[in-house]
């Protein structure tokens, strides 16, 4: 098999939050400690909006205590606050709550606007640092390897992110590459892109957005859902955040994770590429693929690729064969424990010829005896 043409079916890309640190985007720790100074900033230390988020943060930290977790590898990530949050605001409307004796004491101060309000100021911070990257997309150059991928294999490429930054869209208009995100000309969602119509209107690269993406939107009267084609709506979001919501069966969202667990079954090789592997369902996705398919890798591109390797042999040992994971670090010499010597996505692509890495992979599977 000529693994250049059929690139598209022979291996998928999975990018997480690590993909887009280089850019200046915030990953979501990174985003919490922003959400922290925007708090200091516009409220003052004793007001029930400071309060409400230190109560937020201490009962995360409490809940990652009573499941053992090590505080030296665990932080609390904004995702965990905006999902903690929610439950508080529907606390009522929660079945579980009919089971709970009585809530903590403090609960008592923060009504139910208060919550609203601060649910809705958490999100424009959020919204407000991922849309960063317009203002100097230049930061995600590292991002047009793609693009010199696709120039290389000329074939179809397939990225799948978790990411609602824009900035791989950026780089690649920039370059003049025709991509499709699953919307028409006019901004419309048109999942069929993503089949035979999108094939005969040979789309060089698919990006599918498994948790939405700035301006994104959908309408409640009609639920037609659309997308900004000029990159200038920056309030407007159809997004995916915080753990509670990772799971829905409505579009585009059904449909996104529809092609995720049928290209990642089909595929030989899934690269990885800044991906804490925290994800359950993700994961769940990722360790199926290589359960149906014995002659599958997965190549893990990592800042910190020996946390990584610890987390999955940690956690995953009985559920996956740890033995089909690879992982690449600079110097390319195996895992190290020092995370000085880690890289970042940026010198990823610059230092390590990763193309050449990927179809070497490729290769060695096709001559597997498996």
């Amino acid at each position: 098999m000529d693994i250049k043409n059929n690139f598209g079916s022979e291996c998928i890309f999975l990018l997480g939050a690590g993909a887009s640190a280089d850019a200046g985007i915030p990953i979501s720790t990174q985003l919490n400690k922003k959400v922290r100074e925007k708090l200091l900033d516009e409220f003052d230390d004793e007001s029930k909006e400071s309060e409400l988020f230190n109560f937020l943060i201490g009962t995360i930290l409490f809940h990652q205590g009573l499941q053992n977790k090590d505080p030296e590898e665990e932080s609390v990530n904004v995702e965990d606050v905006v999902s903690t949050l929610k439950i508080l605001k529907n606390k009522n409307e929660e079945i579980l709550t009919a089971f709970v004796g009585s809530w903590h004491e403090k609960l008592r101060k923060f009504d139910k606007r208060l919550l609203k309000g601060f649910d809705n100021w958490l999100n424009s911070i959020v919204v407000s640092e991922l849309n960063r990257i317009a203002q100097n997309p230049s930061r995600a150059s590292y991002l047009d390897w793609f693009a010199d991928l696709h120039d290389e294999i000329k074939s179809t490429i397939n990225i799948f992110t978790l990411n609602h930054d824009i900035a791989l869209e950026l780089i690649l208009n920039k370059r003049g590459y025709n991509y499709n995100l699953g919307f028409d000309k006019n901004g419309k969602w048109n999942p069929e892109l993503f089949q035979g119509q999108g094939n005969r209107q040979g789309f060089p690269i698919n990006i599918f957005k498994l948790h939405g993406s700035l301006g994104w939107e959908k309408e409640e009267d009609t639920g037609l859902i659309t997308r900004d084609i000029d990159f200038s709506v920056t309030d407007s979001h159809l997004m995916i955040f915080g753990i509670l919501q990772k799971l829905t069966i409505e579009e585009p969202f059904f449909e996104l994770v529809k092609q995720f667990k049928t290209k990642a079954r089909e595929a030989s090789l899934i690269v990885v590429i800044g991906y804490s592997f925290l994800d359950q369902y993700i994961n769940q996705v990722l360790f199926e693929s290589l359960r149906v398919q014995r002659n599958k890798r997965i190549l893990v591109v990592d800042k910190y690729p020996d946390r990584i390797k610890r987390q999955i042999e940690k956690n995953y040992e009985n559920k996956v064969n740890t033995s089909l994971f690879s992982y690449l670090c600079k110097n390319d010499q195996g895992i190290t424990n020092k995370p000085k010597d880690g890289y970042g996505t940026a010198e990823a692509f610059k230092e390590v010829n990763l193309i050449e890495k990927i179809f070497h992979q490729l290769e060695g599977l096709k001559e597997s005896p498996f």
